[in-house]
């Protein structure tokens, strides 16, 4: 009879009692989870996280502006403030101060200006004349060519050339020649 009391104690699952635990089940199967604070209130966990969302972005704002820019950049926005303050306190009526600021502006350096670098070109090759008017010249008047380079200062003024270039500078002026005696005649016949 021990069996029996254990059974009465504990009896078994019938059909009507595990479909009434599944459908307990379905009840909040879809509910939602919900929040209480310490002192045992509901609490709406999206708007505090919405606020909270906010206050950050509010408290943040001017380091994210900040974070925008670089150092340099910010310096350099600082400065030019700071220039067109002072122009403006300078300047009263006068014009002497805007100029000097338009000097300066010009005077700037920027990357990637075209006409800089077409200054820099320029005085490069400026530099390499110079340095080409120090070189030593040739002792020996050099035969013409049709490129008009002159003899280099080592040469000995031997041309050892096949006559190619002066044939070729004969002819051109004998073409030249042509023209320019068949300009004058029809000239003088006008």
């Amino acid at each position: 009879m021990g069996m029996n009391s254990d059974a009465a104690e504990f009896p078994l699952p019938t059909a009507k009692t595990a479909s009434t635990i599944r459908g307990g089940a379905e009840q909040f199967r879809n509910a939602e989870t919900v929040y209480r604070d310490a002192s045992g209130r509901r609490i709406d966990i999206r708007e505090d996280i919405e606020s909270k969302k906010k206050q950050l972005v509010d408290k943040n704002m001017e380091q994210i502006k900040r974070w925008g820019v670089g150092l340099k950049q910010r310096e350099e926005q600082q400065q030019r403030r700071q220039d067109i303050e002072d122009i403006r306190k300078e300047a009263q009526g006068s014009k002497s101060p805007i100029k000097e600021h338009e000097k300066d502006l010009i005077a700037r350096d920027r990357f990637g200006d075209p006409m800089k670098i077409q200054m820099q070109r320029e005085e490069e090759a400026a530099k390499r004349r110079l340095n080409l008017a120090g070189l030593p010249k040739c002792k020996f008047p050099g035969t013409p060519n049709r490129y008009g380079v002159n003899p280099g200062h080592r040469w000995d003024g031997v041309d050892r050339g096949n006559g190619y270039e002066r044939r070729l500078l004969d002819a051109r002026n004998q073409v030249t020649a042509k023209q320019q005696m068949a300009y004058d005649i029809t000239s003088r016949e006008l």
